[in-house]
């Protein structure tokens, strides 16, 4: 049951030195408290690496945080060794770091053992677990970790498809829709323009169907119903030709010309790790 947080985390941030992590240890931030009728639940945890980590409610934030009061990208967040530096980007959201408020565009680093970080109204606790052993029994505790919901999601809904990313509907022609779901059944894979005629029929300008794909995708970034971020994020997961940072500060026709790829003399791929799609089966 959610337990709602009254007030804020009370220690005053610390200073001081600390050893160095040792090799089989980590460190883990888990969701320790959150308002009354949130959907987040205490106990799930985050895995915090040596690399920055983007905490929010945006759905392209490796800890994700879906809470109205917790801004779309929030803090970063790295490890180093037995400390944990947090820094709070711009944004409406609080931001508590042991009971002091921080203000966007500040950045501290403190111990990480016993911290505690709120942002918004969910209150996080930090602690350093063994890797092979004691993290894997939290999360055993917790169910499972947070994750991101697949970012396209597509269905037959009365003979047409439905394709919807991040649950908001593609403005698609019925056609190029379908065309779509033939590149949903094998992401990151080529699929062959005669195979899509297949589906189509054969008088189907194929190439001019993937102009339509990518169209409603922009559409879908320029309406903010999917973040480019979020979409550079999982391009990148499967596409080694350019960084996360380089695909989502590219212009958007650009990248959706990565997303929906052409590959000479081998058709079309669209660059999505499986996991990043998902059938819905219609109720109808």
């Amino acid at each position: 049951m959610a337990r709602e947080h009254v007030g804020h985390p009370a220690r005053p941030c610390d200073g001081g030195s600390l050893p160095p992590a040792q090799p089989n240890q980590m460190l883990v931030l888990t969701i320790d408290q959150v308002r009354a009728g949130a959907a987040l639940e205490p106990g799930r945890a985050f895995r915090l690496g040596r690399s920055p980590s983007l905490a929010g409610r945006g759905e392209s934030c490796p800890i994700w945080l879906p809470d109205s009061t917790v801004s779309r990208e929030h803090a970063r967040l790295t490890a180093h060794g037995l400390e944990i530096e947090v820094e709070v980007l711009p944004g409406r959201s609080s931001t508590f770091l042991n009971g002091r408020r921080l203000r966007p565009g500040e950045s501290v680093r403190v111990p990480a053992a016993g911290a505690q970080l709120q942002l918004g109204g969910v209150l996080l606790a930090v602690k350093a677990l063994d890797e092979t052993v004691e993290f894997q029994e939290r999360l055993g505790e917790a169910d499972s970790p947070v994750t991101s919901p697949p970012l396209v999601t597509w269905s037959w809904e009365a003979g047409e498809v439905d394709v919807r990313v991040s649950g908001r509907r593609l403005d698609l022609y019925p056609a190029a829709a379908r065309a779509l779901a033939v590149l949903l059944e094998h992401p990151s894979e080529s699929v062959a323009s005669a195979d899509i005629q297949d589906e189509l029929g054969s008088t189907a300008n194929v190439e001019q169907l993937m102009s339509y794909i990518r169209a409603a995708f922009r559409q879908a970034i320029q309406s903010e119903a999917l973040p480019q971020a979020r979409l550079a994020t999982e391009v990148a997961r499967v596409h080694s030709g350019a960084s996360v940072e380089e695909l989502a500060t590219m212009d958007p026709r650009a990248l959706l010309r990565i997303l929906v790829q052409s590959r000479r003399g081998f058709g079309y791929a669209l660059n999505l790790a499986p996991d990043a799609v998902r059938m819905e089966v219609s109720h109808g």
